[in-house]
């Protein structure tokens, strides 16, 4: 913690050194402004002042419009603002109020000057178009007062929803934004990343209550070169500031248990019998979800200094009876426990902004975000999984959860939990030495210990263990149980968590952006923009999962470690599993980016925007002494070209086209698992005549090799242990940089960063009537990837090419054995239309239709085949040659998992103004908002298990068709009443329902058709015949074949009805939508 401090300590001094340089992650919009008279003749020389109002951030700024009456403010935080003209030439002075700036947005205001004193000014559309015909990305930006119109969660995260383009999407491993993973998105706030290193989502602590927040924007597509980390979106966050008024908040809102649904079905499966699946119904528990906030701000120095506060924690808390039952009688087994959990969010903020001088603007923002929680839950499923099987009269046992210690049940998970700390500091200077010249610089520091289940853990060396028999009829299991006095039965377990004892896993991350913008003419208007950006990662991680050991009555060591041609020892008993990971390290890198962006406007209806990015980055290694990656700038050049006409000339219509290259900033899981951080070993042995539980410790299964082989072992033509009762050992986390020969894997030396081409066109129009029309075409195609890219090693382990997958060193080598190498594909296609109104007469909506197409064989960074596993860059899409092809033959490209042809979304509100309505009194209103959605189903397609990978397709993808389509609607009750001088105080009373109407729409499904991992080596497949089974290269001869064509004999396997029983869970929904929300809550407002 000392060292952190002295990290924010210097992080402060050499930022506030250059605090009169530019800003890069954008925290602010900008203002164009056109002084005209009445007839419409340019006014030059006109001196116009910007300045905040209400609750915006203090902010002033005064420019001239140059001899076109032209003027442009840039770097102004996101708010509400005033605009005033000078008196000049005859001409009076004149004030618009409330124009509003958002983030990465220019406010076009057409400012009309008078000979005449106008009585009362109201903004009118002749004032501020809505259409900004100069630019040529997409994005939605929802205001602070935006999102306290609509319904939504306790944190920002909650709104992103109302993006036509982004949508929640529990396959994809978070939000999916123009058909991007959860893990291609870059998530910011007030400048600073705040993105997990290691998997690229947004992690809970940072996930900010909406107190804080003045703006949030997401940015979908055709973003400028200043962007760099993202082939999916760009959040952007800009929290909430002082200003001359003091203004404040203070109340809580709360979700009373007994107001919301229970939860879900779960799907299990029966521990006795054939195994027969279950909806198992779950019960609602007692909770209490509690979320008071206070915030104050205003002036330190009237006009030059001025902060915001805020404390907002986020308690839960949870209470759960659980009555243990007989598992196949249903009957009380006389065991009931009640289990306890409390988890806190604490969100502390602290934000200065000042301005000594009018030219030079600085601001520093501080997040103490920690999260802790105590306790823990088991699922309603293990009442009838945790006891055992006994006939009366012989009482049922149960095995509560314990720690090896003696305390067992609620006395044991009341001591579960952990903490997570989280904090950031941003600092940002913006200096506007000339009306045509803006310069700045941000620095910021973020940090963060995920250490959140580090409670209550005692001895991980102990390891878990659990017994379970063969349901294969016939083989060597004819009474279906352990040998009497074996020591364990049928659903046997010690019941020890799988708990993982972390000692520290600290990221931090520096930051530091630095660009200038210049305003000038030539061939027409410029406003040119270059910059340098870096940012620096550090990792300190150690943590150790407890073993795992698993015995399996009735299997060979051959099929439970999936290399059939292991022989068994005659008269074995079954075969048994020992598992041991964990993760070790200590490294750091950077990643630094350059870009120039010039927008420039030929005349005045053309815009171009054309930039060009480019980064250096290397990526770390966690084996000292071993060589990580390095892309240099001429690795990662990113063209970003656009274009945007004025088709109407009046302002109103816009035509638009982008053209550019994205590159991904690589995350940290894949050094950590491939270039040593991991260690990561499954040890299988057999169980043999006169073992007993007993015999199966860790230390006996090992002898006297505790760490295993490096690259694993696994000898077929003998049935003698290698070592102490291993028969096979498999490392499944090779260090691929090694340098010990492509047995150990390799980095390909034409290693090329992850790319995407993105190619859209847009159409906007102002209706008028406070309507615009919006239209897009998206084409978004992944050009290439990086990912570990498997083979079989002689011994049965995996050892990896880190490399573009169908392409370089990896291609070679593959061609090299016989085998075709398989290029990824990612192709998004979708077409957008956009209705919107804005906010006036007490009412506004938005509709929205999306029609696209997701298709290829790969789905990004998370992977949508693993169900939203969140692995950059070592998921299981190429870790075996046999990967992406299906088993009826060919490759499996076809409609990803997370492919929705339609979404309409549609959200809106409209507000009683009783005043008004009946006379009841000024400033008693009520706001009344919906937001609801209708979306396609997902495609659900057979997978199949060959060789430890189980998403083999089995026939093609979509073979089962879809879920169901997915609605919900979401309403909010907000009533307000102003009273006192100027009714500058107000009381809210507010109710917001998430799924009003408890609709429980399939999400998932389980689509593994067998139980059984199969080993394209078997010859009873067909792809090798008996005597190449024995050969060294028996693997690459049947995956080659499987690539070719596949195999008849295994589809057919798989899809046998003994199977289908084998695996009862197959085709079964495993994930339902969240039931009803309900929070209620009141706040009071100065």
């Amino acid at each position: 913690m000392r060292k952190d401090f002295r990290s924010i300590f210097t992080m402060l001094a050499v930022i506030l050194s250059f605090a009169f340089t530019a800003v890069a992650q954008e925290t602010t919009g900008s203002m164009e402004i056109t002084a005209k008279d009445s007839a419409g003749a340019i006014v030059p020389n006109v001196t116009i002042t910007v300045a905040a109002s209400g609750t915006s951030a203090g902010f002033k700024r005064t420019v001239t419009t140059n001899d076109s009456g032209f003027a442009r403010v840039l770097q102004i935080p996101p708010g509400t603002y005033t605009v005033t003209s000078a008196a000049v030439s005859g001409f009076v002075e004149r004030t618009l109020p409330n124009i509003g700036v958002s983030l990465g947005k220019v406010a076009i205001v057409n400012l009309e000057l008078s000979t005449t004193v106008a009585a009362d000014v109201t903004v009118s559309a002749d004032d501020v178009s809505p259409v900004d015909t100069s630019d040529t990305k997409i994005q939605t930006t929802i205001s602070a007062a935006t999102a306290e119109l609509l319904p939504k969660g306790i944190s920002f995260s909650s709104i992103l929803k109302v993006s036509p383009a982004t949508r929640v999407e529990p396959l994809s491993g978070g939000f999916q934004i123009d058909g991007a993973s959860g893990s291609e998105n870059v998530f910011v706030i007030d400048g600073q990343e705040v993105s997990n290193v290691r998997t690229g989502t947004l992690d809970a602590t940072s996930d900010l209550p909406f107190s804080l927040v003045q703006e949030v924007q997401i940015k979908s597509s055709g973003f400028e070169a200043e962007y760099g980390g993202a082939t999916g979106g760009v959040v952007n966050l800009v929290t909430k500031g002082g200003s001359n008024q003091w203004r404040g908040e203070f109340g809580s809102q709360f979700r009373p248990g007994a107001l919301q649904t229970r939860g879900r079905d779960i799907l299990i499966q029966n521990i006795i019998g054939t195994g027969e699946a279950e909806y198992y119904g779950q019960r609602r528990d007692k909770s209490l979800g509690f979320f008071p906030s206070a915030s104050i701000g205003g002036p330190i120095l009237k006009d030059k200094v001025w902060f915001f506060g805020s404390y907002t924690p986020q308690i839960f808390s949870r209470e759960r009876t659980l009555n243990y039952l007989h598992p196949r009688l249903r009957t009380p087994s006389g065991t009931t426990d009640t289990y306890k959990s409390k988890s806190t969010f604490e969100y502390m903020f602290l934000k200065i902004d000042a301005q000594p001088i009018s030219k030079l603007r600085l601001s520093a923002a501080y997040t103490h975000n920690p999260y802790h929680t105590l306790g823990s839950i088991p699922s309603y499923g293990t009442e009838v999984t945790a006891c055992s099987n006994t006939e009366p009269p012989t009482p049922t046992v149960c095995s509560l959860p314990t720690n090896g210690t003696g305390l067992t049940g609620s006395a044991y998970t009341a001591q579960t939990g952990g903490r997570q700390n989280t904090q950031s500091l941003s600092l940002n200077g913006v200096w506007n030495p000339l009306n045509n010249l803006v310069i700045g610089a941000r620095g910021g520091h973020y940090f963060l210990n995920e250490k959140a289940g580090s409670y209550g853990i005692t001895d991980i060396t102990i390891p878990r263990i659990t017994c379970s028999t063969s349901s294969i009829p016939g083989i060597n299991n004819p009474a279906g149980e352990f040998p009497v006095g074996f020591g364990c039965v049928r659903g046997y377990s010690n019941n020890l968590a799988v708990e993982q004892n972390t000692v520290y896993d600290v990221t931090t991350r520096n930051t530091f952006d630095a660009d200038a913008t210049v305003l000038f003419s030539g061939g027409g208007r410029h406003e040119l923009k270059g910059g340098y950006q870096y940012n620096g990662i550090s990792n300190s991680v150690q943590t150790q999962l407890r073993p795992q050991i698993v015995l399996r009555r009735g299997w060979t060591v051959g099929n439970y470690s999936g290399v059939t041609a292991l022989p068994p020892t005659a008269g074995y008993v079954g075969a048994g599993l020992l598992r041991i990971y964990g993760e070790f390290g200590d490294v750091s890198s950077k990643n630094e980016g350059i870009y120039i962006q010039d927008k420039w406007q030929p005349w005045s209806r053309l815009t171009l925007n054309l930039g060009l990015r480019t980064e250096r980055e290397d990526v770390p290694s966690f084996t000292p002494g071993a060589p990580g990656i390095k892309f240099d700038f001429q690795d990662k050049f990113a063209p970003r070209l656009g274009a945007a006409f004025d088709l109407t000339g009046d302002g109103k219509t816009k035509v638009s086209a982008f053209y550019g290259w994205f590159y991904d900033r690589f995350k940290y899981e894949l050094p950590r698992g491939s270039f040593g951080g991991a260690y990561y070993h499954d040890f299988f042995y057999e169980i043999l005549p006169g073992d007993t539980l007993a015999t199966f410790t860790v230390a006996n299964i090992l002898g006297p090799n505790p760490t295993g082989v490096i690259g694993g072992i696994c000898p077929t033509n003998t049935n003698v242990p290698v070592y102490g009762r291993v028969r096979c050992d498999k490392d499944y986390r090779v260090p691929s940089n090694t340098a010990l020969g492509i047995e150990f894997g390799a980095i390909d030396p034409n290693i090329k960063a992850f790319r995407q081409s993105e190619i859209t066109f847009t159409f906007e129009r102002d209706l008028g009537r406070k309507l615009t029309f919006a239209g897009r075409y998206s084409l978004k195609s992944v050009d290439r990837t990086v990912e570990d890219a498997g083979f079989y090693t002689s011994t049965g382990s995996e050892a990896y090419v880190i490399g573009n997958p169908g392409e370089g060193l990896y291609a070679q080598i593959a061609a090299a054995n016989g085998l075709l190498a398989l290029k990824p594909k990612r192709r998004y296609d979708a077409l957008e239309f956009r209705l919107d109104r804005r906010f006036a007469d007490n009412w506004f909506f938005n509709m929205n239709y999306t029609w696209s197409r997701l298709v290829g064989n790969y789905s990004g960074l998370a992977s949508s085949d693993e169900d939203g596993r969140v692995s950059p860059n070592v998921n299981r899409f190429f870790d075996l040659p046999h990967a992406g092809y299906t088993v009826a033959g060919g490759p499996d490209n076809g409609v990803l998992p997370t492919d929705r042809t339609h979404a309409f979304k549609f959200y809106g509100a409209y507000n009683f103004d009783w005043d008004k309505l009946i006379k009841m009194g000024k400033g008693n209103e009520t706001m009344l908002s919906m937001f609801t959605t209708l979306q396609s189903g997902t495609p659900v397609t057979t997978t199949v298990d060959i060789l430890n990978i189980d998403t083999i397709v089995l026939e093609r993808r979509g073979d089962l068709g879809r879920t169901e389509m997915f609605t919900q609607t979401d309403m909010a009750l907000r009533h307000s009443v102003k009273f006192g001088r100027d009714n500058r105080f107000k009381i809210v009373l507010e109710a917001d329902v998430i799924n009003i109407f408890n609709e429980s729409n399939e999400l998932s499904r389980n689509n593994l058709i067998s139980i059984f991992n199969y080993d394209l080596t078997d010859p009873a497949f067909g792809l090798v015949t008996i005597a190449e089974s024995t050969q060294p290269n028996a693997y690459s001869l049947a995956m080659g074949r499987f690539q070719r064509n596949g195999s008849p004999q295994l589809l057919a396997e798989a899809k046998l009805a003994s199977n289908r029983i084998s695996a009862p869970l197959y085709n079964l929904t495993n994930l339902f939508q969240g039931g009803r929300e309900v929070r209620m809550g009141f706040r009071f407002i100065f």
